[in-house]
């Protein structure tokens, strides 16, 4: 009934979020079959050392009939190992939406354009971008993506979230 009488009050996309390393498998009768035709997108969690784990689900929720958003965590870390990224070849028909999270609130614009041209080399999907404002660099960071192509970016009200918040609506 929540979601039913959210549907209502908007014509907007509606999008729930799982956080991968917390789903049992197999998801759809349990999990997500009750949410077909109210919620348009499933984002996904991912830490990078379970992308694979995590595209199975991908490809689950995918079968199902909802878009795929990833939200690929710890983006200030991917300069040590961004190997995952490789897996994103050939993926278009499974993911709609890569976003790229600066979980730790770490990065920099330089650092922001750098994993965009990265990943854009890697897949055609189109990019997102959610960034934490630990430094204050959550809006100069979220404009950057906006100027170097990505499709989506996230704001919470007031900058709720973990650690030091999201950027502000």
């Amino acid at each position: 009934p929540v979601l039913e009488n959210i549907k209502t009050l908007s014509q907007k996309k509606l999008v729930i979020m799982l956080n991968e390393k917390d789903v049992s498998r197999p998801i759809g009768k349990t999990l997500l079959e009750p949410c077909k035709g109210l919620v348009d997108m499933v984002r996904v969690a991912v830490d990078p050392n379970n992308f694979l784990r995590a595209l199975d689900l991908a490809e689950e929720v995918k079968a199902l009939g909802f878009e795929v958003g990833f939200n690929v965590m710890y983006m200030s870390e991917w300069k040590e190992d961004h190997s995952f990224l490789d897996l994103l070849e050939g993926l278009d028909n499974t993911i709609d939406y890569f976003y790229m999270v600066d979980s730790f609130g770490g990065v920099f614009q330089q650092d922001v354009i750098e994993t965009i041209n990265l990943v854009k080399s890697k897949t055609n999907v189109k990019l997102g971008f959610h960034g934490h404002n630990n430094l204050e660099m959550a809006l100069a960071n979220t404009l950057t993506s906006i100027d170097e192509g990505c499709a989506i970016v996230d704001a919470t009200i007031t900058g709720m979230g973990r650690g030091a918040g999201n950027l502000k609506t």
